[in-house]
């Protein structure tokens, strides 16, 4: 079989097992009803965009906000080889052939990450001229300089196995790359783009040729192959998410197990429980940190209509959330064993609602009063 052929038809069984998981949850209804409407409407919020772009984007937002924006939103992703684990026994003496997939990968992976970034920077071109005045060369910098971010990260993720080091390098090159769009001309960042973008693809064409990173490689593949299934998982509330912290007293939080509440009852007794469970439930605390956190940027850089909107949506979904990790919680076998009425569990969620809900509605509720008030 000739090697292009080989390699299109692994991103043909890619692309087949990619689709099983996005198929259970994209029933028809979902088409008819979300996606479908999202692809009509779009156009037509995309056009306003263009007349009424104060309506999305706030003025007084920094340009370093935006290429924050940007840059995160391309940090994802990897190199892809499409190697299997059995290739291990075969490819290794087909050095020809493995060399070609590689190759084949580093280009469809490049295409692919080309049109995220130009999809990208087309939906936030109403910004990026009318808000900060760019022309048309400074896009085509712009564009260079995040392509030669997202590679980086790339090469990153490739040659760094290590999960602590791979944070360290990707914070340090998140940073290096939104001084230089800061405080660099749009001509002098492109050109450094260019360079950079130029290295990188030739340091990955040297790596194709060796297989000092093919264990590196095939597990990347295996999470490639595997991102939306555990996407999927992820967010599933049915499926249990048990944080792996087998030690015997927690880190930080209630290292001691001391006592919340001086009044002792079975519903202060259940709250303590649920509340010290949620705090040392590493998933949960991640999640709820996400979700207050992308919470507070969204209302930094948006809007004023579009600020309240997503004040007034967090409010009732931290409230929801909170309240659906409470239920959670207490459908836990030990109150099969310990029972408790349903009117003092009640009781309990209400409670455990406030803890949770309250301390986030204050940070974003001063974040709005200081914005307005106060600036």
């Amino acid at each position: 079989m000739p090697d292009i052929q080989f390699f299109l038809k692994r991103l043909v069984q890619d692309v087949q097992e990619q689709m099983t998981p996005i198929r259970s949850i994209l029933d028809w209804s979902v088409l008819l009803y979300i996606v479908i409407p999202l692809m009509i409407v779009f156009p037509f919020f995309y056009r306003d965009a263009w007349e009424n772009v104060h309506l999305y984007w706030g003025s007084d937002v920094p340009f370093i906000f935006l290429c924050g924006l940007v840059l995160l939103a391309v940090s994802g992703g990897h190199i892809r080889t499409y190697l299997w684990e059995a290739d291990l026994i075969y490819l290794l003496q087909e050095k020809r052939l493995l060399s070609h997939l590689k190759g084949y990968g580093l280009i469809y992976s490049l295409l692919m990450a080309i049109v995220r970034i130009l999809l990208i920077v087309f939906i936030a071109l109403p910004v990026l001229t009318l808000i900060y005045g760019m022309e048309y060369l400074d896009i085509l910098n712009f564009i260079i300089i995040v392509g030669a971010y997202h590679v980086t990260i790339l090469t990153v993720k490739k040659t760094i196995s290590k999960k602590i080091w791979k944070w360290m390098f990707t914070a340090v090159v998140f940073i290096t790359y939104i001084s230089i769009i800061e405080f660099l001309h749009s001509s002098v960042y492109g050109l450094i783009g260019l360079i950079s973008l130029v290295a990188l693809i030739l340091v990955h064409l040297n790596l194709d040729k060796t297989n000092r990173l093919l264990l590196n490689e095939i597990r990347v593949e295996h999470e490639e192959r595997s991102k939306y299934a555990r996407l999927i998982l992820k967010h599933s509330m049915e499926v249990e998410k048990t944080s792996h912290n087998y030690s015997k007293k927690p880190g930080v939080l209630f290292r001691h197990s001391g006592r919340l509440f001086k009044n002792r009852s079975r519903e202060n007794g259940v709250l303590e429980l649920q509340l010290k469970a949620f705090l040392r439930d590493r998933n949960y605390i991640i999640s709820y940190a996400q979700l207050v956190g992308f919470t507070c940027f969204a209302i930094i850089i948006a809007p004023f209509w579009v600020k309240i909107i997503i004040y007034g949506s967090f409010i009732f979904f931290i409230r929801y959330w909170s309240g659906m990790i409470s239920r959670k919680m207490l459908t836990n076998r030990f109150f099969q064993v310990a029972p408790l009425e349903k009117t003092k569990l009640v009781t309990v969620e209400a409670e455990f609602k406030k803890w949770i809900s309250y301390p986030s509605i204050i940070v974003t509720s001063v974040i709005i009063l200081h914005i307005y008030f106060i600036v």
